[in-house]
């Protein structure tokens, strides 16, 4: 929407010929694409293994935690040994790392902060 306005004024001051965007036609949702969200399921067994098989040594401890904790990159980047609770077999979510900050934050909300447990 503000594109297209901003087109209009820069067409209004003869900045451009012409506003291009009025031949773009509207977004318009289908049954194939009801909503925003895309369906993001779980790897299956065998999709785990394939991935655990193909990476390096050093990278499969991240998958494996990703894959059996559900937890985000960003939190598993966050994460520190003091957050684990390896007699458990959990991890305490408290924060979060934001690579376009290229800070540490906590949680967006306080759903954010929970204890996770690992499957296997």
């Amino acid at each position: 929407m503000f594109k297209t306005l901003l087109f209009h004024g820069a067409a209004d001051l003869e900045v451009v010929e012409r506003n291009v965007l009025l031949r773009v036609k509207p977004y318009e949702r289908t049954e194939a694409s009801p909503g925003k969200r895309v369906n993001r399921a779980a790897f299956t067994e065998e999709e785990v293994q394939k991935l655990l098989g193909a990476a390096r040594p050093h990278e499969r401890a991240l998958i494996g935690l990703l894959c059996f904790t559900g937890i985000r990159p960003g939190e598993a980047l966050a994460l520190q040994w003091k957050h684990a609770d390896l007699t458990a077999g959990a991890a305490r979510i408290c924060r979060t790392w934001d690579p376009r900050g290229r800070v540490f934050t906590p949680p967006k909300t306080e759903a954010g902060n929970r204890t996770v447990a690992g499957s296997a």
